[in-house]
């Protein structure tokens, strides 16, 4: 699982496990992802 900063309101979002976003993520090497 990763995290995704909201932009909309700042709060953390949690990635869905294999999600798109969390795999690109994982990839990046990025587990908590600041936009």
């Amino acid at each position: 699982i990763t995290f995704r900063r909201d932009p909309e309101n700042a709060r953390p979002r949690i990635n869905k496990k294999e999600s798109v976003k969390d795999t690109e993520q994982k990839q990046a090497g990025n587990y908590f992802f600041l936009e």
